[in-house]
């Protein structure tokens, strides 16, 4: 079991996004705190990428991530787009992304935007296929 403090964005005095990784067993946990938007996103990113290429499960094991959305306090389409982005590269990599703990606002901007493919358990179309199309 470890964790790992991630980088922040931007300056204290506009935006930030704290990340936490730990990994425990074959799951990787990323929790996030705070703003994921236009100058934040690629923080997200680059924490997954790095998860995905070193997965808790070991070399050769599809990687199994949990982004933790508790403390995140804003998500505009650009951060939506972002989670659409990782959830696309961990399926590629053979491994499974998906959100836990999703605050009321972003649950309305998932279900608005029909993206609930990004929550446990939600349908199992494709990240970003229209409602109705299989994925």
């Amino acid at each position: 079991m470890t964790t790992h403090p991630g980088p922040r964005a931007c300056t204290p005095t506009t935006c930030h996004l704290g990340v936490d990784v730990h990994a425990d067993g074959t799951t990787t946990t990323v929790r996030l705190d705070g703003e994921l938007e236009l100058t934040t996103a690629e923080v997200l990113l680059g924490v997954v990428d790095g998860v995905l290429r070193r997965p808790a499960s070991g070399p050769g094991v599809p990687a199994r991530v949990v982004v933790d959305a508790r403390d995140l306090s804003f998500c505009d389409v650009t951060g939506l787009n972002a989670l659409l982005e990782a959830q696309r590269r961990a399926a590629r990599s053979g491994g499974h992304l998906h959100l836990r703990t999703v605050r009321p606002f972003l649950r309305h901007v998932i279900a608005a935007t029909g993206t609930d493919c990004l929550l446990d358990g939600g349908p199992t179309r494709g990240p970003g296929t229209p409602r109705g199309t299989a994925g």
